[in-house]
């Protein structure tokens, strides 16, 4: 079940869609949740995965830069995914929590994230607490990675 989906990006090699629902978290009651498309044919698009942080927080914007996925997750912060190791399935490799004091399923927190800057800093926008700048670098290393 989708509640309200207005945001996407594809991987790389364009074969994936993944796109956060913002609803589904309080209209549905599952966990903050990304879900996977494989548009390798475009008039056929499916439905291959969803994933998850386990949080409750409602997800909103997300990215994908150098085959890692940055999401912002309102009341959880940034979340990280790594693509790279699998596509459909990515797990978890790091997050920043821009609210700390919980994870409701509110339309307050980080707001959007920015992983596209030469350092390799990425830049959180909290609704409520102002941005923040972070520095992913533990995050994104991997054995797959080894230009990290």
């Amino acid at each position: 079940m989708l509640g309200y989906c207005h945001q996407g990006w594809t991987s790389a090699d364009r074969q994936y869609l993944y796109i956060n629902d913002e609803f589904d978290e309080a209209t549905h009651d599952v966990p903050t949740r990304t879900l996977v498309f494989d548009i390798s044919n475009l008039e056929q698009p499916t439905l291959v995965n969803t994933f998850s942080s386990g949080s409750t927080a409602v997800d909103h914007n997300l990215y994908v830069h150098n085959g890692f996925i940055f999401e912002a997750n309102y009341t959880s912060g940034l979340r990280i995914f790594d693509a790279t190791m699998d596509q459909v399935s990515p797990p978890e490799v790091g997050f920043f929590d821009t609210h700390p004091s919980d994870d409701d399923a509110t339309f307050s927190g980080a707001w959007s994230t920015f992983p596209y800057f030469p350092s390799g800093n990425v830049i959180i926008s909290d609704q409520s607490k102002g941005l923040f700048v972070v520095d992913p670098g533990a995050a994104l290393q991997n054995d797959n990675n080894p230009s990290d």
